[in-house]
């Protein structure tokens, strides 16, 4: 299953992109609209004189994140809840084509504190630093070292448990908890659940290639135990 954006993140955006309903000039001479949108609203661009609705707004937000920005942030690999979130607050407000550089090799290296000092530097627009931006890479790079709360994932937690009652698993920490999730472990549980084949033909999983070609992450193989788990 695929990681989202929580309410934590989505009210981060709103915090600092604000909302118009009258488009206007953002600092970087962009036209923008709603709660920081920029480029068309109903297959027109946003211009002068362009108007929307409050529920237009909210609309325009959802459907931008889940189609341009938070597929940006999921090809970075496994990220935690807060460090997921902030990473599409950033995003929203620079483009999906800002993860390059030494910014990009801080997330593949998982030097998370670089990662966090490198967002701090994205405070400028047409080559100004501004107060607004400053304070809104502090809190997006605050979110991103924040560490996430652990609870305990009930649902996996059972699944597991009874996967290791029909030997399907043998070291029962290795998945009863994302976050302690063994990956390497994953080929062998494909083996013993019967293969990706019988997998497939069991309606276990449906993108057989995800498995195959190791696509998959920790929210995966969680969806993959839970699933198989209900099979009689």
């Amino acid at each position: 299953m695929a990681r989202k954006i929580s309410q934590v993140g989505i009210n981060l955006i709103k915090q600092f992109e604000g909302c118009q309903l009258k488009a206007y000039k953002c600092p970087a001479e962009v036209w923008t609209i709603g709660i920081g949108h920029t480029g068309t609203v109903d297959g027109k661009p946003v211009a002068a004189g362009m108007t929307i609705t409050m529920q237009k707004a909210e609309q325009l937000l959802a459907d931008s994140l889940e189609k341009r920005y938070e597929p940006a942030v999921r090809k970075l690999g496994d990220l935690n809840q807060n460090q997921y979130d902030a990473l599409v607050s950033f995003c929203y407000n620079l483009g999906p084509g800002i993860f390059k550089g030494r910014l990009l090799t801080a997330i593949k290296d998982k030097d998370w504190c670089n990662v966090a000092d490198q967002l701090l530097l994205y405070n400028k627009a047409a080559g100004k630093v501004l107060a607004g931006l400053t304070r809104r890479r502090e809190a997006e790079a605050r979110l991103f070292l924040k560490p996430v709360a652990v609870q305990e994932d009930v649902e996996l937690k059972r699944a597991a448990q009874l996967l290791y009652k029909r030997k399907i698993i043998s070291v029962l920490g290795a998945w009863e908890s994302i976050d302690n999730m063994k990956l390497e472990y994953v080929p062998g549980l494909l083996k013993n659940m019967g293969g990706i084949d019988r997998l497939v033909k069991d309606k276990i999983i449906s993108d057989k290639l995800l498995w195959e070609y190791k696509q998959y992450n920790a929210s995966h193989v969680r969806a993959l135990i839970i699933k198989y788990s209900k099979l009689g």
